[in-house]
């Protein structure tokens, strides 16, 4: 009978073996239109820092959120 360690760790091997064949190809055939080009992606602005405007569908009330200049807003904003 195993013991809980090892229960533990067969069933962590069963659930890698799970995803890992979902993960991978269903056959053979080269998956170019997969693979991330680091070339095809943008640079972000230099300054991403202004507003974002949301509106709430249900009462199309909107509020604005101030952007920091790395383009992340405060979760606290969220609350209003």
């Amino acid at each position: 009978m195993p013991t809980d360690s090892e229960s533990a760790t067969l069933l962590a091997r069963a659930r890698l073996v799970t995803l890992t064949a979902h993960l991978l190809p269903f056959n053979n055939q080269p998956t170019d239109h997969l693979l991330p080009h680091r070339l095809s992606a943008q640079l972000p602005a230099a300054n991403l820092n202004g507003t974002l405007t949301i509106v709430d569908e249900r009462t199309g009330k909107k509020y604005q959120v101030e952007v920091s200049q790395d383009g992340t807003v405060k979760a606290t904003h969220f609350k209003k």
